[in-house]
């Protein structure tokens, strides 16, 4: 799942910024800069940023004594350390292909800057990106509805659960995604009460022909749009203990409470760009209702508005620019980049307990 290192900073003169890093004896003692295998006129000296993104790892413990070896390079180590770690969280994912980049610490010319980046040097500060590929379609209308007739509300409050863990996380592409954060798309944003009900369209070309949100939700429960947590969590611990309530509504129950635990430690953590305006264009996965939504639909509207203003839109899932001057911040910043994945993990069993098989790769 890691793709690894990449380097975006251009030919270095002599021995590069790394050549005038303090690194702590004897952690990188071991760690040649330089493959040995590589001839010396095709390498370029390891930006400072990755030399002291290897020491601080090793500060924290994520890369091990026995990780040094001696015809290993730098970003060799930096890239089995952390996909070892994240890989003992997240384990081996069905629904989704996640890949994770670590780039030096300089900043493109078209990111936007603000203060802080500009004051520090980029010897202190690196990428941490997050990808996402082969973007799942997941099923899930059947199952919601089992469990909404055992009892009213319930499908909603785990519908709502699953959108807002969404949120937090690398974002699920949903009906309520649409309508709170793209209103734009359909000019929802714009569209009065009386837009919505067909009244004014035809007096606005800007509205002709563009579907209602009443439109679009034709086929799938009203409340799609904006799922509410209906029931408390102690509601649902007492259907989760009644006798009569079938087992795999049991797991799901179960899974939505450890969805809820995970959200405390790991929302945000994989969700927000640093320093960029760009949004993701890519998600964890497409929810649906069933192949009779109007879901296609909107996602090939979508992906037709993002490809019309792309210098809006990234492939990337997650961005930033992480700082790692200081040992304590920066552990607790790999701490949360745990959590977020902790976080996708519970995703992904919720989806493929509430999907019961039916789903599949590709939107």
């Amino acid at each position: 799942m890691f793709k690894g290192y990449e380097n975006s900073f251009g030919v270095q003169q002599g021995t590069g910024p790394a050549g005038s890093t303090a690194v702590p004896a004897p952690f990188l003692l071991s760690l040649p800069k330089i493959a040995p295998q590589v001839p010396d006129c095709f390498t370029q000296a390891t930006h400072a940023s990755i030399v002291l993104l290897a020491s601080q790892l090793g500060r924290i413990g994520v890369i091990r004594e026995d990780d040094l070896l001696a015809d290993e390079t730098i970003e060799g180590v930096i890239k089995k350390a952390v996909s070892r770690g994240i890989d003992e969280v997240l384990g081996e994912p069905t629904l989704f292909e996640l890949s994770v980049d670590i780039n030096d610490g300089e900043i493109q010319e078209y990111a936007e800057m603000r203060e802080d980046h500009e004051a520090k040097p980029a010897g202190s500060r690196f990428h941490f990106t997050v990808d996402t590929g082969a973007i799942p379609t997941v099923f899930i209308g059947e199952r919601i509805l089992a469990l909404e007739a055992l009892c009213p509300g319930l499908g909603e409050t785990v519908c709502a659960a699953l959108q807002w863990a969404g949120y937090g996380s690398m974002l699920l592409f949903t009906f309520n995604h649409v309508f709170e954060n793209i209103p734009f798309m359909y000019y929802f944003d714009e569209r009065g009460e009386q837009g919505e009900n067909g009244d004014d369209e035809e007096e606005d070309p800007n509205f002709e022909g563009l579907p209602t949100k009443e439109t679009l939700l034709e086929g799938v429960p009203k409340w799609a749009g904006c799922p509410q947590l209906k029931l408390t969590p102690l509601q649902v611990e007492d259907i989760i203990n009644k006798v009569s309530t079938p087992d795999w509504a049991k797991e799901v129950l179960r899974s939505t409470m450890a969805l809820a635990e995970a959200y405390k430690d790991g929302a945000h953590k994989l969700g927000e760009f640093s320093y960029s305006e760009h949004e993701p264009v890519y998600t964890l996965a497409v929810i649906r209702f069933s192949s009779e939504d109007q879901m296609g639909m909107i996602l090939d509207d979508f992906f037709n508005m993002a490809n019309n203003c792309s210098d809006n839109y990234t492939q990337s899932s997650h961005l930033e620019l992480v700082y790692q001057d200081d040992t304590e911040a920066f552990g607790e910043w790999w701490k949360g980049i745990l959590d977020g994945f902790r976080l996708v993990k519970t995703i992904e069993t919720l989806l493929l307990q509430l999907s019961n098989g039916n789903y599949r790769h590709g939107c």
